[in-house]
């Protein structure tokens, strides 16, 4: 091996050997953007929330492929102190973006990890190449309209009742500022000030 391959730390000599890419190595930013766009559609269109830990997930498991998406609205939960030590040995740090998601391919484990905050800054924490890339991209295409419809996504059916429970929240709103107001007018009949 010639001086210029030689790893010069253990972190880059784990790197080296398992071919695991950290966020301070040099990655092509556009295309884990790509992938991070198509790992979050196919999750979206296809999957559904599951319990991890003390936090519900969105969650994809297609084939070989599972997608795990968190957002600001459904945090991980703290790691242990155990937990923290082992990351730090392995050169890790925890990860204080809003969102993140990550993909695991059958075989290989977790094969890309990447955070962003709220504007858009995105920090690749783990990218492996290989070919579950094109699958997340498959996953993410739109199902061929003529072939099959979408199948509804338990997903798509939370949004569905989130949407019905605000129009009835409003309605319920509107209906007691209503009664509020008939109230006030009786009120002030009944004073005689009307």
């Amino acid at each position: 091996m010639s001086k210029s391959h030689q790893p010069d730390t253990a972190m880059h000599a784990f790197e080296f050997a398992t071919g695991t890419f950290m966020a301070r190595r040099k990655w092509n930013e556009t295309g884990a953007r790509e992938l991070r766009d198509a790992a979050m559609q196919a999750v979206m269109a296809r999957g559904g929330l599951e319990p991890s830990g003390g936090a519900k997930l969105a969650v994809l498991r297609e084939g070989d492929v599972m997608i795990g998406y968190r957002t600001p609205f459904n945090p991980l939960p703290k790691p242990s102190e155990a937990l923290k030590y082992k990351a730090a040995l392995a050169g890790r740090t925890r990860s204080h973006e809003a969102y993140g998601i990550d993909v695991w391919s059958e075989g290989s484990g977790k094969v890309f990890s990447a955070a962003w905050t709220t504007r858009d800054e995105l920090r690749v924490e783990l990218l492996k190449p290989g070919a579950w890339q094109d699958r997340i991209t498959a996953l993410a295409a739109p199902p061929d309209a003529a072939r099959q419809p979408p199948r509804p996504t338990p997903l798509r059916a939370a949004e569905r009742a989130i949407q019905s429970l605000e129009r009835e929240n409003r309605q319920l709103r509107r209906t007691i500022a209503g009664l509020t107001l008939d109230r006030l007018v009786l009120s002030q009949a009944a004073a005689g000030d009307l």
